[in-house]
């Protein structure tokens, strides 16, 4: 099971309430039950404090449960976007290797400096994406033009065929492009699923931070500070990011067991 860090964090902070609920609740009831009696001025039933702690518990657990779905769909999702680049970026490096090839080509028909100077492809080609859209769609569309024909070159030399060379720029061409529309599509359900990520992080901390202070109170009520003292909630300040810096994930996903401990780390 893979769940990102800042989760993995949040799930133990979960298990340790969880834990001292189930060590402590029954006996923290009593006391409440006890408290509550001793100064009532007229004789009522107990409250059922059981039921309160294991409210707060499924309250937690529900926060903790829609916590790990958002997180699950964000990683998978920014897996999906990982693999789509990667074919991106080898689409880009089949149509420079295309142009390239091109180029060699037309260099050794005709002179050195004859691809730069028929159609364009100088020096400057890189395996950027959009750098080869750009260059790709333009050379094709120049073999596309009817009136478009290589010169005659020298004796015994074949003039290579606008349109076959445009096919075999075109293939690469077009799954470029291909990719590039599926990754912006792919990049709306990144940040959708990042967004509802976020937002079950807020509504977590809500949860786990009112129901440790509400837990704090009880467990001190009964008599039990130092206990209560135990459960409450750590608050870790994010470190400030610059202006020019734009918002992400930083999460990585790691392999957890079901307890939430990182497999490859000891449990605590």
């Amino acid at each position: 099971m893979l769940l990102s860090l800042t989760v993995v964090r949040k799930k133990k902070n979960a298990r340790s309430v969880k834990a001292a609920l189930k060590i402590h609740g029954e006996n923290i009831a009593g006391k409440l039950n006890d408290f509550f009696s001793a100064i009532r001025v007229e004789g009522q039933l107990a409250v059922d404090y059981v039921g309160l702690l294991s409210d707060l518990e499924n309250a937690l657990d529900n926060a903790l449960s829609r916590l790990e779905q958002a997180d699950w769909a964000h990683l998978a999702e920014a897996a999906n976007d990982r693999l789509l680049r990667r074919l991106r970026d080898e689409s880009a490096n089949e149509v420079l290797k295309t142009l390239r090839s091109l180029g060699g080509n037309l260099d050794s028909v005709y002179e050195v400096g004859a691809a730069e100077e028929l159609l364009g492809l100088g020096v400057g080609l890189r395996a950027e994406p959009e750098l080869m859209i750009e260059i790709g769609n333009r050379v094709s569309a120049m073999l596309a033009d009817p009136e478009f024909v290589f010169p005659e070159p020298g004796p015994g030399v074949v003039a290579p065929d606008p349109a076959e060379v445009k096919a075999q720029i075109d293939e690469p061409l077009n799954a470029l492009s291909g990719a590039l529309l599926t990754l912006d599509d792919e990049k709306k359900k990144f940040d959708a699923t990042l967004g509802t990520k976020q937002d079950a992080i807020v509504e977590f901390d809500k949860v786990y931070s009112r129901t440790t202070v509400i837990l704090q109170d009880l467990f001190g009520f009964a008599g039990e500070e130092m206990l209560g003292e135990r459960i409450r909630p750590t608050v870790r300040k994010r470190p400030e990011s610059s202006p020019e810096e734009l918002p992400g994930d930083p999460d990585e996903p790691i392999e957890v067991d079901e307890n939430g401990d990182p497999v490859d780390e000891p449990a605590p």
